[in-house]
């Protein structure tokens, strides 16, 4: 009930769901702060998985994010915020590009798995 309340307000004000993550942006950052992230919720018994995608086909280029359902729905969250999500939660690839579409990154996904 006190996860609830405290996300109830941050989203009433605009702010993410999940308290910023302390680690200064910097490259491969993304991958701990969505590990964090992950065990932060888990801690607070809601559902979660860090998915790690790629760019490109050799996958040289990609980025993390976590993947959480909160009051029925689905979220992503990494440095940019938490975006809500039509994907399909069990779907990598889906998560991983409509996580990128909301971001207004307009980049495609080639590959994506979840890391737990």
């Amino acid at each position: 009930m006190k996860v609830f309340i405290i996300v109830s307000v941050l989203l009433l004000f605009g702010c993410s769901p999940v308290i910023h993550m302390s680690i200064p942006k910097q490259e491969n950052s993304c991958i701990p702060q969505a590990i964090m992230c992950k065990k932060y919720l888990e801690k607070h018994c809601v559902w979660s998985r860090v998915v790690l995608y790629y760019y490109d086909k050799r996958r040289t280029s990609g980025h993390a994010v976590c993947v959480f359902y909160y009051v029925d729905k689905l979220w992503t969250y990494d440095h940019m915020g938490s975006y809500s999500s039509n994907a399909d939660a069990y779907d990598p690839l889906s998560v991983a590009q409509d996580a990128e579409d909301r971001r207004r990154r307009n980049k495609k996904v080639y590959h994506a798995k979840f890391l737990d």
